[in-house]
Formats: C-alpha cells, sequence, structure tokens
C-alpha cells in the first residue's frame, strides 16, 4: 500500500495504465484491484479494456481524503498489478 499527503479533502485521481509487457498477449493474463481510499476498481484487465498492448487506459476516481493521506492499494488476481502514472488532482477543501 502507499500513502501519499494529500491537504484537498476532496480529490481526483486519474490512474494511468498501458499493457507494456510483451508477455502479456490476451484478455486475463494481468488482472488486479485498485482501491483508492474507499473506492474499489475490481478486476482491472488493462490487455483487455485498452483492445491490446501498448495502448492508455486511464480510470478517474474521485475520493474523500479525511486524514490528509492518500491510500492507494494494489490487490493482484492474475499475475502482478502495474501503474504507468498516477495524478492526484485537488477539487475542494
Amino acid at each position: 500500500m502507499s500513502e501519499i499527503a494529500c491537504t484537498s479533502i476532496i480529490t481526483e485521481i486519474k490512474l494511468h495504465f498501458a499493457e507494456t509487457y510483451s508477455g502479456i498477449s490476451a484478455k486475463g493474463q494481468r488482472v488486479f484491484d485498485v482501491a483508492v481510499e474507499e473506492e474499489t476498481l475490481t478486476n482491472v484487465d488493462v490487455f483487455s479494456e485498452a483492445k491490446g498492448r501498448n495502448t492508455a487506459l486511464i480510470k478517474t476516481v474521485s475520493v474523500n481524503v479525511k486524514d490528509g493521506k492518500l491510500d492507494i492499494k494494489f490487490v493482484p488476481r492474475v499475475q502482478l498489478p502495474i501503474i504507468n502514472a498516477l495524478e492526484v488532482i485537488p477539487t475542494a477543501r
């Protein structure tokens, strides 16, 4: 689990993914969950959702950060989780 200091209460999180590993060539070969505060993205399959390898997939969640720390947890289901970039965009205090 990762924690990021966050002074904003309501925050938009953009998670950027792309399946770049040549060993993944079909849907279902890498599947994972992502928990961002109280929001959970389940069964993320980047290859399937992006329609192939080397294609961007962006998932956006809005969360309420109550303790000043943005908590993000990746849970593997098949293979290990991946992420290519993360944007933290404060929206309200």
